[in-house]
């Protein structure tokens, strides 16, 4: 079949964006974050710039402004504060100036305001226009904020499968050491946990919990120390599972010997000595 004639052969846009974005996905995680910033940051500006330049060019009867905030024509007038006391004077203003977000850097910080918090304000005026802009800026912050949302829900999902890999490190010292999984395995942990449990009821009078000066020293460090067991075969989970089922099973009080505490699984090549 011709590659003109095979749909599945043809490349759209939108695979060639996922195939570049995979790939710097693949070269950096942190780049979906670097990515909503660099959204949000433009979101604010063009927003902003938008509410800005409408308001530089509208008139009172694009804004719908009452009389009490000016007077006829595209112009305003209000009663200035130094001349209050003397003159009376009016001056012009622009209609716009009425508005919040005349001034650029309120226009910016209040697109800053709706993207991040969707807050309420009920001085926007009758204008499709600025009202228009408005609706949109609360949209997009919703939508940035659950992309947000879903990076760091993601990340916390990833972090809590990893804690249950059984690929981090151990970083305990003194420790029994078994390397790989066969049908021995079980049974060595258990005769181990047995041990365990003979030192254990050893020390368990008052007098020796409350001196530890008193306490007898184990026949071996194997009856003190917890067990890491490093394999490749199975899986953390089928590990725990196993151990767990056969501690149990032999009546072994998980108090005194319990999996993940005093039996560590981890997966890894038992031939690799890094």
């Amino acid at each position: 079949t011709n590659q003109t004639d095979d749909a599945d052969a043809l490349v759209t846009l939108s695979d060639k964006i996922m195939f570049n974005a995979e790939n710097m996905v693949a070269e950096n995680p942190l780049i979906p974050f670097y990515a909503l910033t660099v959204l949000m940051v433009a979101l604010i500006a063009v927003l902003g710039t938008w509410w800005y330049l409408v308001l530089q060019h509208a008139s009172k009867d694009d804004l719908n402004l009452p009389s009490s905030r000016g007077g006829g024509g595209k112009g305003g007038r209000r009663l200035t504060t130094s001349d209050e006391a003397d003159n009376s004077t009016l001056v012009d203003f622009p209609p716009g100036a009425a508005v919040y977000g005349y001034e650029y850097a309120d226009a910016i910080f209040m697109a800053l305001q709706v993207l991040t918090a969707a807050g309420f304000d009920d001085s926007i005026p009758d204008n499709i226009w600025l009202r228009s802009i408005y609706f949109f800026q609360i949209l997009a912050g919703l939508i940035v904020f659950a992309i947000l949302v879903g990076f760091i829900t993601d990340s916390v999902q990833n972090f809590m499968n990893s804690l249950s890999e059984g690929k981090s490190k151990v970083v305990s010292d003194g420790h029994t050491l078994l390397l790989g999984w066969n049908e021995a395995t079980v049974r060595l942990v258990c005769q181990l946990a047995l041990l365990r449990r003979q030192f254990q009821q050893m020390n368990e009078t008052w007098p020796r919990r409350l001196m530890p000066w008193l306490r007898a020293a184990p026949s071996t460090s194997v009856a003190a120390a917890p067990v890491v067991i490093l394999c490749n075969s199975l899986t953390k989970e089928e590990m725990d599972t196993r151990l767990q089922e056969a501690l149990a099973a032999r009546g072994i009080n998980p108090a005194r010997t319990r999996v993940g505490r005093d039996i560590i699984c981890r997966i890894g090549d038992p031939t690799d000595p890094h």
